[in-house]
């Protein structure tokens, strides 16, 4: 069982390169959608190349068993008096880029060798020195062991967000139907919006038949997205092929100093 692993920092290789490498490991770990290389490589493919992260690369025994991508960026506080150099995971490091939110994030790895990678991950951070100051995790479920943190001098914090998902096998006595799990005000809510929509006409649910009329929905979405979010003066990135997901359901934040939970 391995136990030590040897972090290492690097540059971005060719996406070809990485893709070969990603997938490798990828057939002997257990990957989320978002730490497969269906994820990961369209998000490089759609980030412009001066704003790529870097690769974070764990190794046992001469061999590959951990693969991330690093974002680096400055974060200010306190009304801009205090500068931390900043690391994120799976991430670009620009808000910019990272609208689009990652999910069931972590270090793509080897089966078995889980635990030992992100243990050896934490360590590799805690002696990075003046390279930087914070790590963020986000869109992760994992809890990062107190013990680990504590007995390396760091300090934590957690954000935890809603994520909101419906039993679908709730619906099979309704047939399909949302109302007997909504809310009375929810219900209300939805019955004038249909009310809303319908007098342009009669709502249909279309299923696309293929690929391409699924991305002209897309597109289509997109254009409607962008639309409310300009309506509402928020900034917004919608990408060529990532489009809207939900928000992550937490952020960890590895930081030096007082150790903080909140």
């Amino acid at each position: 069982m391995i136990r030590d692993v040897e972090f290492s920092y690097e540059s971005l290789p060719p996406l070809a390169s990485l893709e070969r490498e990603w997938r490798t490991l990828e057939a002997v770990a257990r990957p989320s959608f978002f730490t497969s290389w269906q994820w990961i490589g369209t998000l490089l493919a759609a980030v412009p190349a001066a704003h790529r992260p870097k690769l974070l690369r764990g190794a046992a025994g001469g061999e590959t068993v951990g693969l991330a991508l690093l974002g680096g960026g400055v974060t200010r506080r306190r009304s801009g008096l205090v500068r931390s150099r900043a690391l994120y995971l799976n991430e670009t490091g620009h808000p910019r880029f990272d609208s689009i939110t990652i999910e069931h994030n972590g270090i793509l790895a080897e089966v078995g060798c889980e635990t030992a990678v992100f243990d050896s991950a934490i360590a590799w951070f805690a002696d990075l020195g003046d390279v930087a100051d914070e790590l963020y995790i986000s869109g992760s479920l994992l809890r990062l062991p107190e013990t680990a943190v504590e007995a390396r001098g760091l300090g934590r914090s957690e954000t935890t967000l809603p994520s909101y998902s419906v039993d679908l096998g709730c619906l099979s006595p309704s047939g399909g139907e949302l109302y007997p799990v909504l809310s009375a005000n929810a219900r209300q809510q939805l019955r004038r919006a249909l009310r809303h929509f319908e007098r342009r006409g009669p709502l249909q649910l279309s299923a696309a038949a293929t690929t391409a009329e699924a991305l002209a929905f897309f597109t289509e979405l997109k254009v409607l997205h962008c639309f409310l979010e300009a309506s509402r003066q928020d900034t917004f990135v919608l990408g060529r092929v990532l489009r809207a997901v939900p928000p992550p359901a937490d952020r960890a934040q590895l930081h030096r100093g007082r150790n903080t939970t909140t």
